[in-house]
């Protein structure tokens, strides 16, 4: 028999709310799952949860609107949501959750037009940062609220636009996987995940991973050191989550932004598709469209698969 959803309601707490944020709606939000699924088992309660009060935060508290299911719920306003206030989710997350909150609205009797929700894309690319938008993050790291996140927040930055990794591949990076040169340059010996390698970081990155081989000995993790759980595939969004700001950075974009990067220096192809992890050339063919000069993409993939280079 499941545990009746009041338990996993009376318990539930967002790691990204503030609490007074989230005791101003918390009543409201955990009336709302437990009459539209009153039965249901903890982990999916627990998923409503997690995406009702995100949804009833941002209508409650910045858009000011009623406590009131009907209106709330209404499909244009979480429409609304989903496409201007999930910056910092992949594309398929944020289909699950607008499939989430109009479950919820049917189910509280709130209209909903049949098919009148076009289905969201789910392999869309990450969007690369901008550069004022890479200003923000290195700002947003520098501006945490302790040594340790600080620390966290810029070994982040420079493993992600620095070099490309993937969330597994930071999580499981050690000290002694961050080898520097003489010449201050640092490359990163990716272990964990589909495909180990060696990757060069891009020069502007170099120096907190320099910093980090200085003060730490090599067992400890580079990342969120003092033995959390690796195989939690969540240790980096609960920390980006836990910040106090509105800023969200994401490994998937700033991953994005060191592929265009190295797209338009002009770099090999065959290199890049060693260093960044991939099968063939054919998965980085999605990001040609974010790289500066590129008009025609048939003749990029062309450049690409012909000269190994774009022109």
């Amino acid at each position: 028999m499941h545990m009746p959803a009041s338990d996993v309601t009376d318990t539930f707490h967002p790691a990204r709310l503030p609490a007074d944020r989230w005791e101003s709606v918390r009543e409201f939000v955990a009336d709302v799952v437990r009459e539209a699924a009153p039965l249901a088992t903890p982990r999916t309660t627990l998923r409503y949860m997690h995406i009702t009060s995100r949804f009833v935060d941002w209508a409650v508290n910045d858009a000011q609107l009623p406590m009131d299911v009907h209106k709330l719920f209404d499909y244009r306003l979480i429409n609304l949501f989903v496409q201007t206030e999930l910056n910092d989710v992949a594309p398929a997350t944020r289909g699950t959750y607008r499939t989430t909150l109009v479950e919820l609205a049917r189910r509280h009797d709130v209209y909903v037009p049949e098919g009148g929700l076009a289905s969201w894309p789910r392999s869309n690319p990450s969007r690369p940062y901008t550069g004022r938008e890479v200003t923000t993050l290195v700002n947003w790291a520098a501006n945490q609220d302790s040594s340790y996140r600080r620390h966290n927040a810029s070994v982040l930055l420079s493993a992600g636009l620095g070099a490309g990794v993937k969330n597994v591949e930071l999580a499981w990076l050690t000290v002694g996987d961050v080898l520097v040169e003489p010449n201050h340059s640092s490359v990163l010996r990716i272990t964990a995940g589909e495909c180990p390698r060696l990757v060069s970081v891009l020069p502007e990155w170099t120096q907190p991973l320099e910093m980090l081989v200085r003060k730490h000995e090599a067992h400890e993790y580079a990342f969120r050191p003092g033995g959390q759980a690796r195989d939690n595939k969540n240790l980096i969004d609960l920390f980006v989550e836990r910040t106090a700001t509105k800023v969200r950075p994401t490994l998937r974009r700033m991953r994005a932004t060191w592929l265009v990067t190295h797209l338009s220096a002009r770099t090999p192809i065959d290199e890049l598709v060693r260093i960044a992890g991939v099968q063939d050339m054919k998965a980085l063919f999605r990001f040609l469209p974010f790289v500066p000069g590129v008009t025609n993409l048939d003749d990029a993939r062309n450049d690409l698969r012909t000269n190994g280079v774009l022109r």
